[in-house]
This record gives C-alpha cells, sequence and structure tokens, in this order.
C-alpha cells in the first residue's frame, strides 16, 4: 500500500449532482513503508519517469439523489475514464460524498486489473503480487 498527499482535481456541483469532475496524482510521489519498494513502484512497475501521473475524468454526472445538508454523507456511482501508465480504460465504481462547511470530501475505491493499463503484475524475488487490485481515494474539495 502506498500515499500521497500530491493530488489536484476539481468538482463542479450543481444542485444534486456533480456534473463534472476530475483528479490528477503524482504517482512519483506514492510512498509506503519501504524505499525498496517505492523504488520497485517508481522504476519497474510505473515506469514513473514516462508516466508520471494517473488521471481519473468523469464521463457522466455522479447523481446524489437529494443535496446533502453539512455533514450528511451520500453515496452514489461514479463513471468516468482512468488513465495509468499510459492506457485509458472506463471504470465505474461506488462513492460516498460528504458535504463539508468549505467543499465536498469523497471516498472511494477503484478497482483495476494491472494489465488492462499495460503494467506487469510486480514479482518481487519470488513474491508474486495479484494482477488486480483498488486504488482507494479520500478527496476534499473546498468551494471556490
Amino acid at each position: 500500500m502506498g500515499r500521497t498527499e500530491k493530488v489536484t482535481g476539481e468538482l463542479e456541483i450543481e444542485g444534486n449532482r456533480a456534473v463534472s469532475g476530475s483528479f490528477t496524482v503524482d504517482l512519483a510521489s506514492v510512498k509506503s513503508d519501504s524505499d525498496q519498494r517505492d523504488g520497485q513502484f517508481r522504476g519497474r512497475v510505473m515506469n514513473t519517469e514516462r508516466y508520471p501521473e494517473a488521471t481519473f475524468e468523469l464521463t457522466e454526472p455522479v447523481d446524489f439523489g437529494s443535496a446533502p445538508a453539512v455533514g450528511e454523507q451520500v453515496s452514489a456511482k461514479a463513471t468516468g475514464e482512468l488513465t495509468v501508465h499510459g492506457e485509458t480504460n472506463s471504470v465505474s465504481f461506488e462513492l460516498d460524498a460528504q458535504r463539508t462547511a468549505d467543499g465536498f470530501r469523497v471516498n472511494g475505491s477503484i478497482p483495476v486489473t494491472f494489465a488492462d493499463y499495460g503494467i506487469e503484475a510486480p514479482d518481487f524475488g519470488g513474491i508474486a503480487v495479484e494482477d488486480d487490485g483498488n486504488i482507494e481515494f479520500l478527496l476534499a474539495f473546498d468551494r471556490a
């Protein structure tokens, strides 16, 4: 598992729907609990020198059903295009959104299969990694 706070993006809300949104992750900034693992991730796994970012962009509005009150959480399904390692695929996933005093917090998990993005499942000296996983995210959008 790796984490980063180097994420940028935007979300446009109209009424009870997110009508557009995107976010970009600086993959070279992803860190785990192992410098050796981080080097493998940035090098032969993700090749962040050539593919420094992963992006997601909504392709359909997200309908929250109603405009939530401050502190209220709602769930919805999002559909968009995920680009990782220079490959773009359509993805759909569930997310939770919570309205805050200053905007929205959105969290969810996007299932991925590494091969769909031209990434070979890592194999670290006899320790094989599954070919699929999840990109988990927690995003905070401030009102502009």
